[in-house]
């Protein structure tokens, strides 16, 4: 993800993955993402603290499910909380 995906949704294909950069976002920065294959693909996050909600185990990374969505809200610069269909 990059500053110019701040508010937009971003599609993934056969192969894809996205990556939460830590200290890149603001407070309050929101993100979609959908996955359009027939597989999981990969969320990495980088950021210090990644939360899915409703947990409170810190994560690496998360598996987005086919056909599903993720949302990503920013708490602070280095703190991210997804939400949706990953596991």
């Amino acid at each position: 993800l990059t500053t110019s995906d701040i508010g937009e949704f971003v599609t993934l294909s056969t192969n894809g993955k996205v990556l939460i950069p830590n200290n890149t976002f603001a407070a309050g920065n929101v993100f979609s993402v959908y996955n359009d294959t027939t597989g999981s693909v990969s969320i990495n996050i980088s950021t210090t603290t990644g939360y899915v909600a409703g947990t409170n185990t810190n994560r690496t990374g998360v598996a987005l499910a086919t056909r599903g969505v993720a949302t990503i809200l920013v708490i602070n610069p280095s703190y991210c909380i997804l939400s949706g269909n990953v596991s």
